[in-house]
C-alpha cells in the first residue's frame, strides 16, 4: 500500500514510499523526462531486493515523519 509521494519538481525527481506489512517498507523511484513524463528509474527494497526498510530508516533517509 502507497503512504506517501515525495516529489521534487526542480529536479525532476519522485519518491513513492510503500508500505508491504507492519515495519516493512520500500520505495519506488522516478525521473521526469519532458517528453516522456515520470518514467520509473528504479526500486529500493521490497521483495524483488530480498529486504525491506524500517519504518525509522524510511523516516531517516527522507527526513519525515510517518503516521
Amino acid at each position: 500500500m502507497k503512504v506517501r509521494t515525495i516529489t521534487d519538481e526542480q529536479d525532476g525527481r519522485k519518491w513513492e514510499i510503500y508500505k508491504k506489512s507492519d515495519n516493512e517498507y520500500y520505495y519506488k523511484y522516478y525521473e521526469f523526462f519532458q517528453a516522456a513524463g515520470w518514467r520509473l528509474t528504479g526500486q529500493s527494497g521490497g521483495h524483488a531486493d530480498g529486504h525491506y526498510y524500517t519504518k525509522e530508516a524510511i523516516e531517516y533517509e527522507f527526513e519525515i515523519a510517518l503516521s
